[in-house]
């Protein structure tokens, strides 16, 4: 065998560990991939398993060793909501009288303009719960989410002021 020769057939050699150690590794992670587990309330779930969440009306999932779960108001034993959790109630002055925002929280900023209401940009829905007296305010947080009285005056009381936003 010549020199040539012994190239091609190295470099040939080279290129079938190449591919073999490629598809080998695709084959790997796929398995590990399957045998990701969850911990969740003490129980072990398999990767892609649906069960129920611990307040008994959510839904989670396991994904990647991760567990997501929906987050909706449920029903307790007494058959009242529990208050919906990310509730963000804004305060501000408006022609020198104090109004409110009841927005729900998300995981971005929001703006001054989205908060007060001055956003065209607002749908009719979150147009609904902007610019709203205390009164409005403790109504919406008492019939919509099911505070009670004085839980919706202590949300009210501890207002985010718009002014932190600007």
């Amino acid at each position: 065998m010549n020199k040539k020769n012994i190239k091609l057939l190295l470099l040939a050699a080279s290129i079938v560990v190449f591919i073999f150690a490629c598809i080998t590794s695709v084959i790997t992670i796929n398995y590990y991939n399957r045998q990701m587990q969850c911990l969740y309330n003490n129980a072990i779930y398999k990767n892609g398993a649906k069960f129920a969440s611990t307040d008994g009306c959510n839904s989670c999932v396991c994904n990647n060793g991760t567990v997501a779960c929906t987050l909706k108001a449920c029903l307790n034993q007494q058959n009242s909501k529990i208050p919906m959790k990310g509730l963000e109630v804004y305060c501000y002055k408006q022609n020198d009288t104090l109004v409110y925002s009841l927005l729900p929280g998300t995981n971005r900023l929001k703006t001054y303009d989205e908060v007060t209401g001055e956003s065209e940009s607002l749908s009719s829905t979150v147009n609904y719960y902007t610019n709203k007296s205390s009164e409005e305010i403790k109504d919406l947080l008492i019939n919509q989410y099911s505070y009670s009285e004085s839980d919706a005056l202590s949300v009210i009381g501890a207002c985010s002021p718009t002014e932190i936003l600007r």
